[in-house]
């Protein structure tokens, strides 16, 4: 059973944004105020997410209709300054999150988290929603590609001391598949983040659950 395939992991890399933290607000308006800011039309916050995933940088060139370099710089500068100042008004924690995390800490599992955001912004969310629950904690830093490029994993399963074959990822996204599948790591894709469960099948993920206390049942 695939269950029995991941019960001796001993460290688990996490996505943040739809995997432990539904984001999705927050994001929206700091775009929104961004978009605003600069003359551009508002959008939903299915347009953000739709385009969340692979970096707030690309999230802005791509929602933001213009192709000026210097306008989209100036519309990130505004995003990622509002951002900042507002990550953590209208994002909440997915239902059975703390006592999952709880659990796995008692059960021994070295723990990160790993996104595509900002680093110095993760690791404010992080710590201002799980304080000393995680134990490695890394966003985007220039010089290391980000998801589903393979190599923000590789640092963390070095930080916390796992080779990847003692680690499993746990995300929500086509892109946390994609860089399960590149770093070649078992992984386990939750349903209830950005992704619809259609999408998330049709790629054969192998392992999709629908809450977060499901994670238990493998681990």
């Amino acid at each position: 059973p695939r269950g029995e395939l991941l019960m001796k992991k001993k460290a688990i890399v996490f996505d943040l944004d739809g995997t432990l933290l539904d984001t999705r607000e927050d994001l929206a308006n700091a775009v929104n105020h961004a978009l605003k800011n600069n003359g551009f039309p508002e959008v939903s916050i299915d347009d953000v997410v739709e385009q969340t995933g692979k970096g707030t940088k690309k999230l802005i060139s791509s929602i933001t209709p213009s192709s000026d370099v210097k306008v989209l710089e100036q519309v990130y500068k505004d995003f990622a300054s509002y951002y900042n100042d507002h990550c953590t008004e209208k994002t909440y924690v997915y239902p059975q999150l703390i006592e999952t995390l709880a659990k796995l800490k008692e059960k021994g599992y070295k723990m990160a988290v790993v996104s595509n955001k900002n680093d110095k912004l993760v690791k404010k969310i992080i710590n201002h929603y799980f304080p000393e629950t995680f134990d490695y904690i890394l966003g985007a830093i220039e010089g290391i590609k980000l998801k589903p490029a393979p190599d923000m994993i590789y640092v963390a399963t070095y930080n916390l001391k796992f080779p990847i074959n003692d680690t499993v990822f746990i995300g929500d996204s086509l892109v946390d598949y994609e860089t399960a599948v590149n770093t070649r790591m078992s992984s386990i894709i939750v349903t209830y983040g950005y992704a619809s469960r259609f999408e998330l099948e049709i790629r054969n993920c192998p392992i999709l659950i629908d809450e977060a206390k499901d994670i238990l049942n493998y681990l």
